[in-house]
C-alpha cells in the first residue's frame, strides 16, 4: 500500500491543521542521468529464509528495531523475519470473522512495542512483537491506508467520505479531517495519481495526497510550506481527476521517503518513459534530480521501504537474477547456497 503517486505531502504532527503556503522549490530538470554512487554509500542484500511456508506476494512491511514483518497479500499471512539474516521468527494466518481476525489485510506498521495490520474491513488489529493478537480497533470509515503516531493514527479514506484523511486516537475515534473531496479530486482510485502514502519519521506524519498538482511540506510548528512544483509535468489544477481523457503528460503515480537529511521523491514521467528521483537535502536545501540508467554491472535501484536512514527495496530471486552484479552479491554473501525462483530478497541501500 506504500507505493504510491507523490502529489501533495502534508505533514502532521499529533494533529492535523490548515496552513499557509510560504516556499516554492521548482524541478525542472529532468534529463540529468545520476550515478549511484552519489547518493549511495553502501548496498546489502537479505534473503527472506523459509522452511514451512511460502511467501506469494508482499504488499506490505515494516521494520522494528531489528524485525521486518511482512504481509503476504495472496495467502494473508502475516510473517516476521530477523531483518539482518533473514531468518524466519513467526508466521500466522488468522482470517475469519472471529475476534481478532481479519479478512483482507492491507497495511503494517509498529510503533512502541505494538504492530498494527489495517484490515479492508474497517478495523485495527494490534498484536505483540511476536505476534500475538491483543486486540481490535473498529474504524468509523473504510480505509485505503495508513500510519501508526504516537498517539493514535492517520487513516486514508476510501471512496464515500468527504474528507481524504483523518487523525484518529489510540481508541480509533476521529480527532481531525483534512484534505476536503471536492469534484476535481475526489477520492476515488480512478483518478489522475489517485493514491496515497504516509510515513512516519521522527516524530512527524507526512502524508502524500496523490490527487493534487503539488507537494507540501509543515514543519513542527505548523507555520511554514516547502511546495514542491513539477513545472511543465505538474498536474493543472484545472483538470477533473475523474474523468480525465486524453494524452496522460504528467508526473505518474510513485512514492516518496523521508531520512535525517533528505527528503527523496521518485516519480514516473510517462513522456519519457522514466522513473525519476528528486533528492532535497532539508539541512542544506540542495537539490537534485535525475533518472537512473539501469546497467547490469550496477545492483539496480528501485526503493519500495524504508528502514531508518536506508531505503529498502524487495523482489523475487528469479527477477532480480537476472542482473549480473545481483548474482554476483548473492554469490559472495551465500557461497554454495541455492535459493528457489521465488525467494524474496530485500536489497538494503544506505544513503550518503
Amino acid at each position: 500500500m506504500k507505493a504510491l503517486f507523490i502529489s501533495v505531502i502534508f505533514v502532521c504532527l499529533f494533529s492535523c491543521h490548515d496552513n499557509k503556503q510560504t516556499g516554492v522549490i521548482t524541478v525542472n530538470d529532468f534529463s540529468k542521468e545520476l550515478s549511484l554512487s552519489e547518493v549511495i554509500s553502501d548496498i546489502d542484500i537479505v534473503a527472506l529464509q523459509i522452511d514451512s511456508f511460502a511467501l506469494g506476494e508482499i504488499s506490505d512491511l515494516c521494520f522494528c528495531d531489528s524485525v521486518v514483518y511482512v504481509i503476504d497479500k495472496l495467502s494473508g499471512s502475516i510473517s516476521s523475519f530477523n531483518k539482518k539474516n533473514g531468518q524466519n521468527i513467526t508466521f500466522i494466518t488468522q482470517r475469519g470473522l472471529g475476534p481478532n481476525e481479519y479478512v483482507d489485510p492491507i497495511a503494517i506498521d509498529c510503533r512502541m512495542k505494538e504492530i498494527f495490520v489495517l484490515d479492508r474491513t474497517n478495523k485495527i488489529i494490534v498484536y505483540d512483537r511476536d505476534l500475538n493478537p491483543i486486540k481490535t480497533i473498529k474504524l468509523e470509515n473504510m480505509p485505503f491506508d495508513f500510519v501508526a503516531t504516537n498517539d493514535g493514527f492517520v487513516i486514508r479514506n476510501e471512496l464515500g467520505c468527504s474528507y481524504k484523511f483523518s487523525c484518529l486516537n489510540k481508541n480509533g475515534k476521529e480527532k481531525a479531517q483534512f484534505i476536503p473531496i471536492t469534484s476535481n479530486n475526489d477520492a476515488g482510485k480512478s483518478c489522475i495519481g489517485g493514491y496515497t502514502e504516509l510515513a512516519f519519521f521522527n516524530d512527524t506524519v507526512y502524508v502524500c495526497d496523490g490527487a493534487r498538482s503539488k507537494f507540501y511540506l509543515i514543519n513542527n510548528n505548523v507555520d511554514s510550506i516547502l511546495k514542491f512544483d513539477f513545472a511543465d509535468y505538474t498536474i493543472p489544477e484545472n483538470i477533473n481527476r475523474n474523468n480525465y481523457e486524453g494524452e496522460f503528460q504528467f508526473i505518474d503515480k510513485e512514492r516518496f521517503f523521508v531520512t535525517d537529511d533528505f527528503i527523496i521523491l521518485n516519480y514516473f514521467i510517462p513522456k519519457n518513459y522514466q522513473s525519476h528521483y528528486t533528492f532535497y537535502n532539508k539541512k542544506t536545501k540542495v537539490l537534485f534530480s535525475g533518472y537512473f540508467e539501469p546497467l547490469d554491472s550496477v545492483i539496480p535501484f528501485f526503493p519500495r521501504s524504508r528502514d531508518g536512514n536506508s531505503l529498502v527495496g524487495f523482489n523475487y530471486y528469479y527477477v532480480l537474477e537476472e542482473n549480473t552484479a545481483f548474482r554476483d552479491a548473492v554469490a559472495k554473501k551465500y557461497p554454495n547456497t541455492y535459493f528457489d525462483a521465488e525467494t524474496f530478497f530485500l536489497i538494503y541501500y544506505f544513503i550518503k
